[in-house]
């Protein structure tokens, strides 16, 4: 396995979560996501606040757009998937009620 190979994807990202550069500059992810359009850009591990290293995570974009790999744990964390399941029973009702 490759050191860029992802052990696990988590799907935990949302827009607000702020991610520090490697230049110490802070951003929220959702702007990050704008940012590594333009190519990878390595930072601090935002969930993990005791993190000094600066190249630990590793910013990129994916299938599903941004991407933020932890070199120190090979996770790969993606943006939270939605609920979808209030329309998921509004859809049943439907069904049962002969609608859809």
């Amino acid at each position: 396995m490759s050191d860029h190979a992802a052990r696990e994807r988590v799907f935990d990202l949302t827009p607000e979560m702020l991610f520090r550069r490697d230049d110490r500059t802070v951003v929220r992810l959702d702007v990050l996501e704008r940012m590594v359009r333009s190519g990878p850009i390595t930072g601090y591990a935002p969930w993990a606040p005791e993190s000094k290293s600066a190249t630990r995570v590793w910013a990129a974009i994916g299938a599903d757009g941004l991407v933020l790999f932890d070199r120190k744990t090979r996770i790969a964390h993606h943006w939270a998937l939605p609920d979808h399941s209030e329309l998921a029973t509004a859809l049943k009702a439907l069904k049962l009620r002969g609608v859809a």
